[in-house]
């Protein structure tokens, strides 16, 4: 058995910035039991896309959200889920289908988590 050397947490990682915890009131109402959390890359389209055709960020979470919770209910149990959402992108300045990752695993605790990014990502 190999000894651990160190352990970055995700709460560490939501206080350093690197995960952005979603807003509990916004988790709940949108049926989600488990904590939430997704990575600087989807913040910073979340954010990017504020104020662009009268959004705002709330309404782009929950966006997000909904389609997350409409894949979560056709996945079947799966741990990894694959979802799309039509939102504002500086990259074509206009809304577009986006492609979005989510990962149902233990937290610090090990109770269940769910961490929301680009598909690239681990």
């Amino acid at each position: 058995m190999e000894n651990l050397i160190y352990s970055y947490t995700r709460k560490q990682a939501i206080e350093d910035g690197v995960l952005f915890q979603c807003p509990e009131t916004l988790r709940t109402e949108a049926g989600f039991n488990y904590p939430i959390a997704w990575t600087t890359s989807l913040e910073i389209i979340i954010n990017n896309s504020v104020n662009k055709g009268g959004n705002v960020y709330e309404g782009v979470v929950w966006d997000l959200l909904t389609m997350l919770h409409l894949a979560a209910k056709q996945s079947q149990g799966e741990s990894i889920i694959f979802f799309q959402v039509i939102i504002w992108s500086e990259f074509t300045r206009d809304n577009r289908t986006m492609k979005f990752k989510a990962i149902c695993g233990p937290g610090d605790t090990m109770d269940p988590v769910l961490t929301v990014m680009l598909p690239n990502e681990d």
